[in-house]
């Protein structure tokens, strides 16, 4: 499989989430190291070799925030959900 561009993981969060998420998601190169240790199982993750995707709730939330990973090797999702307090 070729490299897992941004744009391919987009698509493929879309996919996942449903497309009534396209324009509200956003994608980053990896996760801040202020959130890696909240992602349980981080240190075998490689948060450095994945697309990290916020997924703003549907309505005002406090606390934690959900975020999936998508390898950057084979744009599977390696992880999904709430990261934070």
């Amino acid at each position: 499989m070729s490299e897992c561009t941004k744009e391919k993981a987009l698509e493929v969060a879309i996919k996942y989430l449903g497309e009534q998420c396209r324009g509200r998601i956003e994608i980053e190169d990896g996760l801040s190291d202020e959130y890696k240790h909240y992602v349980y199982g981080y240190e075998n993750l490689r948060l450095d070799k994945c697309w990290v995707v916020y997924v703003p709730p549907d309505t005002p939330e406090i606390g934690a925030s959900r975020y999936i990973c998508i390898s950057k090797a084979t744009c599977e999702i390696v992880f999904d959900g709430k990261v934070g307090e």
